[in-house]
């Protein structure tokens, strides 16, 4: 539930930081771009 959770949270936020408005006005910030991470089944 945990990994869903983040990748979902990642992928909201790229979407949210490459529209066009984001980027004209500088809403975006400039903290570094969330990357989503490859999760092992059998660690979890």
């Amino acid at each position: 539930m945990a990994v869903s959770m983040h990748v979902d949270a990642v992928t909201r936020t790229q979407m949210v930081r490459k529209k066009w408005f984001m980027r004209f006005f500088r809403l975006a910030g400039n903290a570094p771009e969330p990357v989503t991470y490859e999760f092992e089944g059998d660690v979890l």
